[in-house]
């Protein structure tokens, strides 16, 4: 390896310790510095959006995510959609969780239809949210923020009951949830 890779490799090494320990500022200078010196990756946009993402700065992931996508990351779909949501462009967000859901093989598209069901939700579509959230919960019955929207919908509706029986379920998921008995306890006054 000559020493061009290693400087690549230690610069690498570092964005990631820098993104593990939550400093997403260094992460990103890492990242640019291994751009500058070795040029295109998806690898490389997808982790820099991710750690904007991380910053709040979602303007500019979408634009890594854009770049990544170019590349041939499929999943900065997902990682876009996440930053249109959090800039409350619902739909928008939903065109790119679909897309992700189109193109994964693997059973992170739970995750996808759960925001979905939140875009949904926020857009005042609380059928179609719960139809996503029902989806997420099919392909990952352990998907307990699912659970949680599902208890929150019902709850935003006058459905106290109902709520609880989808915290109920949440906690039969995953017992040692101190979030979902807390919810749990709160529907119950």
């Amino acid at each position: 390896m000559n020493n061009s890779n290693n400087i690549i490799e230690e610069l690498l090494n570092k964005a990631k310790e820098a993104f593990e320990s939550k400093d997403y500022e260094k992460s990103i200078e890492y990242i640019d510095e291994v751009i500058f010196y070795n040029g295109d990756s998806y690898d490389l946009y997808h982790n820099r959006g991710l750690a904007k993402l991380n910053l709040c700065l979602y303007e500019e992931a979408v634009k890594d995510f854009d770049r990544a996508i170019e590349l041939g990351d499929y999943n900065s779909y997902y990682d876009r959609g996440l930053a249109k949501f959090y800039m409350a462009f619902y739909k928008e967000a939903i065109e790119d969780f679909n897309k992700f859901i189109e193109l994964d093989k693997n059973s992170t598209a739970s995750f996808a239809y759960n925001t979905i069901g939140l875009c949904k939700y926020n857009l005042g579509e609380f059928d179609e949210a719960l139809k996503y959230y029902d989806k997420a919960i099919e392909i990952n019955p352990n998907l307990i923020i699912a659970y949680h929207n599902i208890s929150l919908l019902k709850h935003s509706i006058g459905l106290d009951d109902e709520a609880l029986s989808y915290l109920n379920k949440a906690l039969e998921a995953e017992p040692d949830n101190i979030e979902t008995y807390l919810k749990n306890i709160f529907y119950k006054i």
